[in-house]
């Protein structure tokens, strides 16, 4: 090797990101660093400082991490313990698609050209932190979290999208939509997606994203279990919606692999401000009926 650290594949046929070496054979995914701010900043809100130091603490701990880290109880701890488990990589003896990516291998931080900031975590150390938030907040409290923190990450990354993307008017975005994250959630190491849209009239829709091999999909579940993914398309949406048109989304996993589906399913409902809520269960049938007539669009 031509220097000494782990390999890094992106396997975008499959949508997934490996860290390999040293018997390491790990699930990685990345995030705009928004989130991570995000996420310390509702747990701390939702359930004050003492409760987002045990978290932290008690995942360190589930992760076997050393205890003689003058962090442990603090997020800098959980960095520190992440990087040692991806840190250093080889990039030589990685599969970096390097038209779309640019890092340097000295941090978990890098760039999806031309200029979207993301930082690289694996999942295990993801789903640990998750598991320990919902044994001490309930699954339904950890998915609050989440649901807040990912929805304000895809809200503060909304324009820049936009902007990339040169999307202008809402039948850009619904035009485009299928392309666009059909390319992204794979570099982002989220799933492999396709999406079928079904426009409406005074600009309202709604967009069915359909998810294979989902970062966020356990073995089983007893619900959907894709609430970052799920929250940050919304909230992204909502930003671009908001700026192009003066409109607002709502969204929700529908079907979740986890569940027996063959994919995870999120709706996204494009509406006017003053709308009401989404009825979801009303909206059911119209969601199921542009599903069946999309079984063509495959990852």
């Amino acid at each position: 090797m031509a220097d000494k650290g782990n390999r890094i594949n992106w396997e975008i046929e499959s949508g997934q990101i490996k860290l390999i070496g040293d018997g390491k054979d790990e699930r990685l995914f990345t995030v705009p660093p928004v989130f991570i701010e995000a996420f310390k900043e509702e747990i701390i809100n939702t359930a004050g400082k003492a409760t987002f130091k045990m978290t932290i603490r008690k995942t360190l701990e589930a992760l076997g991490a050393p205890s003689n880290d003058e962090n442990h109880n603090d997020w800098d701890g959980f960095e520190n313990y992440n990087n040692s488990q991806i840190l250093p990589v080889s990039l030589g003896d990685s599969q970096i698609p390097t038209d779309l990516i640019s890092w340097d291998g000295n941090s978990r931080n890098l760039t999806l050209i031309p200029d979207y900031n993301v930082s690289i975590w694996t999942v295990n150390s993801f789903n640990t932190l998750k598991g320990v938030l919902e044994d001490i907040m309930t699954e339904k409290g950890a998915n609050a979290i989440l649901q807040s923190a990912g929805k304000k990450a895809g809200i503060a990354t909304g324009e820049l999208s936009g902007k990339f993307l040169g999307w202008k008017s809402i039948d850009d975005i619904l035009n485009t939509f299928d392309n666009h994250y059909r390319n992204l959630s794979p570099i982002m190491g989220w799933s492999r997606s396709r999406a079928a849209v079904q426009k409406g009239d005074n600009g309202e829709a709604i967009i069915l994203l359909k998810l294979w091999n989902s970062f966020e999909m356990k073995k089983e579940s007893s619900r959907p279990c894709c609430v970052l993914t799920s929250s940050f398309f919304n909230g992204n949406l909502n930003k671009l919606v908001e700026v192009i048109d003066g409109k607002t989304t709502e969204g929700r996993e529908v079907m979740c692999a986890s569940q027996s589906g063959d994919y995870c399913a999120i709706v996204i409902k494009i509406k006017s401000k003053d709308s009401p809520h989404v009825d979801w269960k009303e909206l059911e049938d119209q969601w199921q009926a542009l599903d069946a007539s999309s079984k063509d669009l495959l990852p």
